[in-house]
């Protein structure tokens, strides 16, 4: 095969070349065989990345001539070459790609078949990268640069996360219908109950837990994975992970500082749920705060964000102090009941204030004297209503009768 040095300039870059005038996409092969290219299995998946130069499209390929030996390539398109964009709606069009391993006994040639649902999807990708391509200013189009930004961000790895190949799935099918046809016509017909239950429960709500669950777990997963890569970055440099923490913190705008506050919030009253449930205190309260840990999940994962009151109702729970509510478990109230016999409600919060690290922590060691009105009359109001909710639990006397009104009852009896 004649390659021009473009074509083997992107064979070494991009491990791909496109040879246009042949219809086929060359793939750098060498050392493997053709044998192993004819019997390696190919995944292909068509990228987009939004870049200050403009959009981009790459066809990545994973081919794999054994489970454990991976390869990857890509085929970046340059949008604003007619040759490319029409190359690359023909693959989509037949459902196909013509490719031309180079091994190092010679040239092989394979026809790969996109799956038809994954050829729709990848169809709509590409329009949308069309629309957005038109709607780009033509002249800071810089599709060289959009390549450097691909090459920068992308790891084509991370496209390609799965865990059964298709070669994989293709032998369950065929053992699963061949164990199944030795079983008992009564098995069979359990077995189908079981299936028409489960697919009367799935099947009807499938279109959202595609759109709105499924979709989201590659970043889900993403998220996760970071969250690992931190751990093993600064496992042992507590000091060091501060020290980033507070720099990528402190350059974030006063609405993301904003948001990280919530975020605080629910962690806290998720990791104070694990810790219950952990400690198998299965109370009536940890039911209700489930269900308000389920309703801001919910609210999270349809998109809608947190409100108020999702927020208030959950952190309330779990006996984190938010203004205006009662913020521990009615059972952490004693201590406050017993002191209120003697002493007013604002005297009782001063006391709550002095004595409890969670409620010194919330106001940053200040005392009680030093916070605004706002701020006492909310304390007040909280610990108040908390030792409402403690003696309707245990049915105790609300109001509390004062020490001084009972001494007073017994001089007269």
């Amino acid at each position: 095969m004649r390659l021009t040095k473009v074509d083997q300039s992107n064979l070494a870059r991009f491990g791909s070349a496109p040879l246009l005038d042949r219809n086929v996409l060359a793939i750098a092969w060498s050392p493997k065989s053709k044998q192993q290219a004819q019997s390696a299995n190919i995944v292909t998946r068509l990228i987009t990345l939004q870049t200050a130069s403009g959009p981009l499209l790459s066809l990545a390929f994973e081919i794999s001539s054994t489970k454990a030996m991976v390869q990857y390539c890509c085929f970046p398109i340059n949008l604003s070459d007619k040759k490319e964009t029409k190359y690359l709606a023909g693959i989509l069009k037949i459902g196909n790609i013509n490719l031309c391993f180079l091994a190092e006994d010679g040239e092989t040639n394979r026809t790969f078949e996109i799956p038809s649902r994954q050829c729709g999807r990848m169809t709509v990708r590409y329009e949308n990268a069309i629309s957005d391509f038109r709607g780009f200013p033509i002249n800071s189009y810089d599709f060289e640069a959009a390549v450097k930004a691909f090459e920068e961000y992308a790891r084509l790895a991370d496209y390609f996360q799965y865990l059964i190949t298709e070669s994989e799935f293709r032998r369950a099918i065929t053992i699963a219908r061949e164990q199944a046809a030795s079983v008992s016509p009564e098995q069979r017909i359990q077995a189908r109950r079981i299936a028409d239950e489960l697919l009367g429960l799935f099947l009807p709500k499938f279109g959202y837990l595609d759109s709105e669950i499924l979709a989201k777990i590659p970043d889900i997963r993403r998220n996760f994975l970071f969250l690992l890569d931190l751990r093993q970055w600064f496992q042992g440099d507590a000091d060091g992970f501060s020290r980033f923490l507070v720099d990528i913190l402190s350059v974030r705008t006063a609405e993301e500082y904003q948001q990280l506050d919530t975020a605080v919030l629910l962690f806290k009253s998720i990791f104070r749920l694990m810790e219950d449930i952990k400690s198998d205190t299965a109370t009536k309260e940890n039911s209700v705060l489930q269900a308000h840990l389920k309703d801001v999940l919910a609210s999270l994962v349809a998109g809608r964000g947190l409100s108020i009151k999702a927020l208030i109702n959950l952190v309330s729970g779990v006996g984190i102090p938010l203004g205006g509510q009662p913020g521990r478990h009615p059972s952490d109230y004693s201590r406050e009941y017993a002191w209120k016999s003697g002493l007013s409600w604002t005297e009782v919060a001063r006391k709550s204030l002095s004595e409890n690290p969670d409620i010194r922590d919330e106001f940053r060691g200040r005392d009680f004297d030093s916070l605004t009105f706002q701020q006492q009359e909310g304390l007040k109001h909280r610990i108040r209503e908390g030792v409402k909710s403690y003696a309707e639990r245990l049915k105790k006397p609300f109001p509390i009768e004062s020490s001084s009104k009972k001494a007073e009852l017994q001089e007269i009896d």
